[in-house]
């Protein structure tokens, strides 16, 4: 409690920018898509990185580049094992249909963590939005909402960087 009355109006301060953030993203999720589960799946993904820049953003994670290639890494495996879902189930595969989006979300979620360790891009809301996308039924709206919001969550952690306390 000594750091909170020490810090309060940076507490108060980082915590409302990101409840402006959040409800921003979440205007412009309703605005452009149907707020199905993907488009919470994709609100969400934003949200706990929008934590991670306001309340830790001098954390590996909060950084702009692992931020970014995050993203990149998650939706890439996302869309591909949408794809592919999509694509077997055209044929009759031998996998029945539930089996298959197991295996799906699975091997999207190792995918995503494999490139984004290999290029050391770790950013777990990241990793859970690649399930979302590999289970759910989603449009281009909904990866135009999540890669606006990741470009300008990235823009605001560079321009703040001097001014952000780590708050944990």
């Amino acid at each position: 409690m000594s750091r909170f009355n020490k810090f309060n109006a940076k507490y108060l301060t980082q915590s409302l920018s990101a409840y402006c953030f959040t409800l921003a993203a979440l205007v412009c999720m309703g605005h452009l898509s149907t707020m199905d589960v993907l488009g919470g799946i994709g609100v969400s993904a934003v949200a706990a990185s929008t934590f991670l820049i306001f309340a830790i953003p001098t954390s590996e994670m909060a950084t702009p580049r692992r931020l970014l290639g995050g993203y990149a890494c998650g939706i890439a495996s996302g869309v591909a094992g949408n794809y592919c879902i999509h694509m077997l189930l055209r044929y009759d595969f031998l996998v029945a249909n539930n089996d298959l989006y197991i295996l799906a979300g699975s091997l999207a979620l190792f995918i995503a963590t494999f490139t984004m360790v290999t290029f050391d891009f770790e950013h777990p809301p990241a990793a859970g939005l690649a399930v979302g996308l590999t289970l759910e039924h989603w449009d281009n709206h909904v990866l135009l909402v999540v890669g606006g919001s990741v470009v300008v969550l990235s823009l605001i952690r560079f321009l703040l960087r001097d001014h952000l306390i780590n708050l944990l």
